[in-house]
């Protein structure tokens, strides 16, 4: 598939002032797609812009344990976020349900942190963090489905398999579940509940990824209200969330506001 296809950006625009890059569903498919290619070149394009990035979870469509299978198809990226890392940079790598067992080597060998889910403070707001797959009550299969392959058994299992065969299964298995996600509008609905519930603890802006759903989403719980950020992804949308100036704006990867003004914050909360 062609990088970023007719949406490919000529040009990336600088901006001043940017502090947080906040980026999901990349979902990079390894060596030869060329994506991987056009986000390092994003990364380095930004990289004397940015004080931290968040990676909420399926950058890489495929990463379950250290395989050296896994580490060839991702060694340019992992290098990327490593020259990161070792700029002063703080990389901060959300599991998603593509990408997940990070630990130790990611943390290691990248020189990020590895969460899965986390809490963060931007410009004072306290923040939830969290990839934002699994929580539809309903989708019992799903839930049962990520019981297992999170499990140590699975990570043994798999760890016993030859590189090739790991490989050969896994993208299979991701590609049925790209598929699946196109139909799951009720998981972005669970996620507003979601990010609604984290709200009415205290917590003042809830970011996910996941949906496929970029937007900045004003939620009201009770007597409080806060903000639901959807960082969208990379194969349809091309958006980055940056924080800056005390506000989050969604932008396409070329550094362009989208064109409906919900994706920009008008106010903080």
């Amino acid at each position: 598939m062609p990088a970023f296809t007719s949406q490919r950006p000529a040009r990336l625009i600088k901006l001043t002032g940017v502090t947080d890059l906040l980026v999901s569903d990349v979902h990079l498919r390894g060596v030869d797609d060329p994506r991987q290619t056009d986000f390092i070149r994003f990364l380095e394009r930004r990289a004397d812009e940015v004080q931290n990035l968040f990676v909420v979870g399926d950058l890489m469509d495929l990463w379950f344990g250290m395989k050296p299978v896994l580490v060839r198809q991702y060694l340019p990226l992992l290098r990327q976020l490593r020259r990161f890392s070792r700029a002063g940079i703080g990389v901060r790598y959300l599991e998603g349900n593509h990408d997940f067992h990070l630990r130790p080597y990611v943390e290691d060998a990248v020189g990020a942190e590895v969460h899965s889910a986390m809490e963060w403070t931007f410009g004072g707001r306290r923040t939830y963090l969290y990839h934002g797959d699994g929580l539809d009550a309903g989708d019992v299969k799903y839930r049962v489905l990520k019981r297992i392959v999170r499990s140590p058994a699975f990570r043994r299992v798999t760890a016993l398999m030859p590189g090739s065969l790991a490989w050969w299964l896994g993208t299979r298995f991701s590609s049925a579940s790209r598929g699946y996600l196109g139909r799951d509008r009720p998981q972005f609905e669970a996620q507003k509940e979601f990010a609604r519930s984290k709200i009415a603890e205290g917590f003042d802006v809830v970011v996910m990824g996941h949906a496929h759903t970029p937007g900045l989403f004003p939620l009201e719980a009770g007597a409080r209200k806060g903000l639901f950020v959807n960082t969208g992804d990379w194969l349809t949308n091309f958006t980055v969330v940056e924080f800056s100036d005390g506000r989050f704006r969604l932008v396409r990867a070329d550094g362009t506001p989208l064109e409906s003004e919900d994706h920009v914050e008008k106010e903080v909360a």
